[in-house]
């Protein structure tokens, strides 16, 4: 994938979030609105995303061949987010700042850009693969973090509200889906295309909103922006990647893997703070800087991991 290609797709993102920077700058909608977007966000535009994500990943070899990619899936889930708490935790004892942290480390916005890198560069069967590698890491991004959030203003956790949320139902139902091949009607897939259109520029709107209710003041003097930008972009693919291939995939599948993760912080950082009052200021802010970094770090690293396996 081209640089050009990319900044395509990325530029759009910063436009929207001017837009949403102007809409507070000019009072166009109130502080409260950003609370209400968020919210259709998650109950609405992001079970559309998961069950899209199922739809463009749903062609590939027989599944439970695919079943050693899960697995592998579901280990590097799990050294990612152990070692983004190990390092995270040395950079603030804050927890609310911890979670927007350690979550940005730990996930990547792989429903979005991630599987249009690996679709646009590999094709359906790389495709299918990744969306194999992430059912473990779809999940987990919204149950945990949702657990994270709550966790983080020290009230009670309500495991019944994290867990029957409308995210992690439908991510129930898409592994379900995915596992079983259920086919789709053709109105529903569509209706999940449009819904997943438009969680990217609500994203965005709140990113711009929420830099200018919080401002940019220390912003590019915060060294734990650049740390976990280094930690989503770089150093959480490349340790993936090297896991998949020790866990025995070939080269493509663990490339396949890989490549998801090494794409900016996810748009839910910022909704999902939004929405359960976590630190949306640092979640604003690595959304936006990894958003920027990436348009150096996604073509660099697709290059070296795809000459690296020969492809």
């Amino acid at each position: 994938m081209s640089i050009g290609s990319i900044l395509n797709q990325i530029i759009p993102m910063f436009v929207v979030m001017a837009i949403g920077y102007a809409m507070r700058r000019f009072n166009m909608v109130p502080k409260s609105f950003r609370k209400n977007l968020s919210a259709v966000c998650v109950d609405v535009l992001i079970p559309g995303i998961i069950i899209y994500s199922v739809c463009v990943g749903g062609n590939g070899a027989d599944i439970f061949e695919s079943l050693r990619i899960v697995a592998a899936g579901a280990v590097c889930l799990l050294a990612s987010m152990a070692a983004a708490a190990a390092i995270c935790r040395f950079m603030t004892k804050n927890t609310d700042e911890f979670n927007m942290l350690w979550m940005v480390s730990a996930f990547s916005n792989f429903g979005l850009v991630g599987y249009t890198l690996v679709a646009n560069l590999f094709g359906s069967e790389a495709l299918f693969n990744a969306s194999m590698f992430l059912l473990p890491c779809m999940l987990a991004m919204n149950s945990i973090t949702v657990i994270m959030l709550q966790r983080g203003k020290g009230g009670k956790i309500d495991f019944k509200a994290a867990l029957l949320s409308p995210p992690v139902i439908t991510s129930v139902i898409a592994v379900i889906i995915l596992i079983l091949r259920i086919p789709l009607p053709t109105f529903v897939v569509n209706t999940v295309t449009h819904m997943s259109k438009a969680l990217t520029p609500a994203g965005m709107l709140l990113v711009g909103m929420s830099m200018m209710d919080y401002g940019f003041e220390g912003m590019f003097s915060d060294a734990r922006v650049y740390v976990v930008t280094a930690l989503r972009l770089a150093v959480m693919p490349l340790m993936c990647f090297g896991i998949n291939l020790a866990m025995g995939l070939t080269g493509f599948e663990a490339l396949s893997g890989a490549l998801p993760l090494a794409v900016p912080a996810p748009i839910n950082t910022v909704i999902l703070a939004e929405r359960f009052n976590g630190d949306t200021k640092m979640a604003a802010r690595l959304t936006l800087m990894t958003t920027v970094f990436s348009i150096v770090t996604m073509p660099l690293l697709s290059y070296m991991l795809a000459k690296f396996i020969g492809v």
